[in-house]
């Protein structure tokens, strides 16, 4: 069997709350205000791992999958490191990639 392995160079935008200063400055309290920040660094995907979204923008999330603004278009479970990747202990964890709508 041959495998075929893709590597795409994207640009991204971290928005961790706990990790992204774009993202954890003020609480977005509702979609129109996550969107816009979305918006302002060009954001076209979302991919949402491990099933959920982070704790303090789940809500803003789930309102723009609800209005349809936030359109889940692929999903899957890939393999990622668990731990300290130098143990090179690895488990599969569930990924959803969503398209931001007009």
């Amino acid at each position: 069997m041959f495998r075929h392995r893709y590597y795409l160079e994207v640009p991204f935008v971290n928005a961790s709350p706990d990790t992204s200063w774009p993202f954890g400055e003020t609480p977005l309290r509702s979609w129109k205000e996550l969107r816009r920040q979305l918006r302002d660094v060009d954001a076209k995907w979302v991919l949402k791992t491990g099933g959920s979204y982070p704790a303090s923008l789940g809500a803003a999330f789930r309102e723009g999958e609800a209005r349809s603004e936030l359109v889940s278009v692929f999903r899957s479970a890939v393999e990622n490191f668990v731990g300290n990747r130098v143990d090179g202990a690895r488990g599969t964890e569930a990924v959803e990639l969503l398209r931001l709508g007009p």
